[in-house]
């Protein structure tokens, strides 16, 4: 499930993302910002796989949609082969003018 929170700075949204975040279902969030999918190796610093992924700062809402629109992600770490996981939650930021 994608979750859109958009509004203007300031208005709450980060608080938003983090009220869902703390629903019992989810045993785990990350936060990343839209600038870290741009690498191949974006997932490669979690230590964890998450119940829900929180993108802030989403500029470009149309490409980080369809990065996660997807039934399974693939997590790719240096030295390792890349593996899927069914596709989290995520809850994408994005700031409106």
């Amino acid at each position: 499930m994608i979750i859109e929170i958009r509004g203007k700075r300031g208005e709450g949204k980060s608080l938003m993302a983090k009220s869902i975040s703390k629903d019992p279902k989810y045993d785990f969030s990350t936060l990343i910002h839209e600038n870290d999918l741009s690498g191949k190796f974006w997932t490669d610093s979690w230590v964890r796989i998450s119940g829900l992924i929180i993108v802030d700062g989403v500029k470009n809402y149309r490409n980080t949609f369809d990065i996660f629109n997807r039934d399974k992600l693939v997590i790719r770490r240096r030295g390792e082969m890349p593996y899927e996981i069914d596709m989290p939650d995520v809850v994408l930021i994005h700031e409106s003018e």
